[in-house]
């Protein structure tokens, strides 16, 4: 099945519009409930498998070229235009999506061994973000985007029960040539699957 491309922004304005923290000032922020979805800092992609086994997959929502815009490139260090392919998803188990994930995806980052990061399709982004060699991880921001918000209601399209609050995390990745930014917000259905 092919995967949508859609030219231009990301709906609702993108993953530039959440306020991110990083993880100690967020921490007293946190409901408690939330804190062990949120804190662990390995592969969700790995405990999301160890969780659902051969239940969990990856439903790609979008992958679209656009161009980085300025609180983004300010956070991955890139100019203000830089071309990125955008990739949204939802990670799910037994058909039921557990996690909203996107991706800013530098052109830069995207040559030599890391091109087939251009063709994922449903193949999950943090498995090979954690198996490869030369990937740094750098540290956790939380953000939350609450009911209402444009962004918000991007990320519940498709839930038969719109969510409440949204907390998610932000991590950026170094490849040898670009850094990698990766964004997954939690869903209800995390707390009952991921809750340590």
């Amino acid at each position: 099945m092919p995967v949508p491309e859609r030219e231009g922004p990301p709906p609702a304005g993108g993953m530039d519009t959440v306020r991110w923290h990083a993880l100690a000032a967020a921490r007293l922020r946190v409901p408690p409930v939330w804190q062990g979805v949120l804190f662990p800092a390995g592969s969700l992609t790995g405990r999301l498998r160890a969780r659902c086994g051969a239940g969990f997959t990856v439903k790609v929502l979008a992958e679209t070229p656009r161009r980085l815009r300025r609180r983004e490139a300010a956070a991955m260090r890139l100019p203000v235009g830089a071309p990125v392919r955008w990739r949204e998803v939802y990670l799910c188990c037994d058909g039921q999506p557990v996690v909203y994930a996107c991706s800013l995806l530098p052109r830069a980052a995207l040559r030599g061994p890391w091109c087939d990061l251009t063709h994922l399709g449903s193949r999950p982004l943090g498995e090979l973000l954690f198996t490869r060699r030369g990937v740094r991880r750098g540290p956790l921001d939380i953000g939350c985007i609450r009911p209402g918000a444009p962004l918000h209601r991007a990320m519940s399209r498709g839930l038969a029960v719109p969510p409440g609050a949204l907390w998610g995390r932000r991590s950026m990745f170094r490849l040898p040539d670009a850094p990698v930014v990766v964004c997954e917000f939690f869903l209800p259905l995390a707390l009952d699957i991921l809750h340590a």
